[in-house]
């Protein structure tokens, strides 16, 4: 019953105690709290009437605690459930049920592993044995062992055993030099080279010396490392020569027949060789003795003496005279000297450019995918000349290693100044051109 607008404090009390609740003071209004004595459990309790009496949804208890224990027994899992569930989840329980909350000891019907997951979180679907977690993520994410053959054979390897991970060591056998290694397939991923004999990175002694013998060399002293001198003597020639095993699997051999011979086989005709050099405006003034030499020659133009290779001009296109060059590198000009790496192809180049050439010469060797490791500044073009040549020579003649790449595989030109990587490190290279500037 309401008076005018005003609820009648009769009515809100038989409501209340409708709803198990007797008043213990006067109605004030609908939203304030009202004290009152809960005839079910019998705590003094302060529901609101709005709360009790909202038609909208569910009628409140008014009585915090009973609410509590009344929501908690609705949600309450028995034990047998739990059980039903545990073992269907594939975990035995090794102990009575405490609550959907609370560790719960339990054995893998798996691995067998003593486990403690929570009710709750094996019903919500989360795996309780962490071990079988771990091993089926594992087997998910394993390579087929068809594709890790075929992978191992483009690499020229062997496999000795089962294959077990990809960050297990693997013994194989490298097809090339018959040696045996251990890779893992992680690292073999990201390596060229993947045999540490072929690449130089670890000699067998045995194993050297066979490769010296077989190239008419016999040792006379003990290995010491890839890059150093050997003394040995050629069984040909009989004479005592000094070339490091890097050097003998690049193709060189004793320096008194094996390079002799190889550059008589590399000479053109003397006259093939005088028709190069006039037609680039210079007049020979000794004879021909390699293409790799410097040739002493006049130039038609200017009447200046001038050393150009015959290679060099052959091969690049370049002019003989330093001196009459328009395009191209400035030898009065200021200019650096540059060492590049290319790690695809596992080479190294030593080159100079003026730097005020479009486009530059550096520019072009960045966009065919070389990377710059060091560049050096000189006041004059003549100055980076000699030391780029110099340079050249230490690596050619001193260490005896080869060019490493092909015209074919630098379209911008510059092969002839590259060398393998393998034989040597940046680091080398850039200890040396430090060492010929401060001299």
């Amino acid at each position: 019953m309401t008076m005018g607008k005003k609820l009648d404090p009769k009515a809100a009390k038989k409501v209340m105690l409708n709803a198990g609740l007797k008043p213990l003071e006067p109605f004030t209004n609908t939203s304030s709290k009202w004290k009152c004595l809960h005839l079910t459990c019998g705590k003094v309790v302060y529901p609101r009437y709005m709360d009790v009496a909202r038609s909208d949804r569910k009628k409140s208890s008014g009585c915090v605690s009973c609410g509590r224990l009344k929501a908690a027994s609705a949600t309450k899992v028995s034990e047998e459930m739990a059980v039903k569930v545990m073992k269907k989840a594939g975990y035995q329980p090794l102990e009575p049920y405490s609550g959907s909350k609370n560790k719960w000891k339990c054995l893998c019907l798996t691995c067998k592993n003593v486990i403690y997951p929570k009710y709750n979180s094996i019903k919500s679907g989360y795996k309780g044995c962490q071990t079988c977690y771990r091993v089926n993520i594992g087997n998910a994410k394993r390579l087929s062992i068809t594709k890790v053959m075929s992978f191992m054979q483009s690499k020229n390897l062997k496999p000795l055993e089962p294959y077990k991970s990809s960050n297990s060591p693997w013994k194989c056998q490298c097809l090339k030099c018959k040696m045996i290694i251990n890779p893992t397939y992680s690292n073999l991923k990201f390596t060229k080279n993947p045999c540490i004999y072929c690449a130089h990175r670890k000699i067998d002694e045995k194993y050297a010396i066979k490769i010296m013998k077989e190239n008419g060399l016999i040792p006379l002293e003990q290995f010491k490392t890839a890059n150093k001198q050997w003394k040995c003597k050629c069984t040909k020639c009989k004479k005592i020569s000094s070339p490091s095993y890097s050097h003998v699997l690049d193709g060189h051999g004793c320096i008194h027949c094996g390079v002799i011979r190889r550059s008589e086989k590399a000479l053109i005709p003397q006259k093939v060789a005088v028709a190069i050099m006039k037609k680039a405006k210079l007049q020979p003034l000794e004879p021909y003795r390699g293409g790799n030499r410097k040739w002493k020659c006049k130039c038609l133009k200017c009447k200046r003496i001038v050393y150009p290779w015959l290679n060099s001009i052959k091969n690049n296109n370049q002019g003989g005279c330093i001196y009459c060059a328009e395009l191209g590198f400035n030898y009065k000009k200021s200019a650096i000297l540059y060492i590049i790496f290319h790690q695809e192809l596992y080479s190294i180049k030593v080159g100079i450019t003026n730097g005020d050439s479009k486009p530059d010469r550096l520019d072009k060797h960045k966009r065919q995918g070389w990377e710059v490791h060091k560049t050096y500044s000189f006041k004059t073009g003549m100055s980076a000349f000699k030391t780029e040549q110099k340079v050249l020579n230490w690596m050619r003649k001193d260490m005896q290693f080869g060019m490493h790449l092909s015209s074919d595989l630098m379209p911008q030109a510059g092969h002839t100044e590259t060398v393998s990587a393998d034989l040597i490190t940046v680091i080398d290279i850039q200890n040396k051109v430090e060492e010929l500037i401060k001299k």
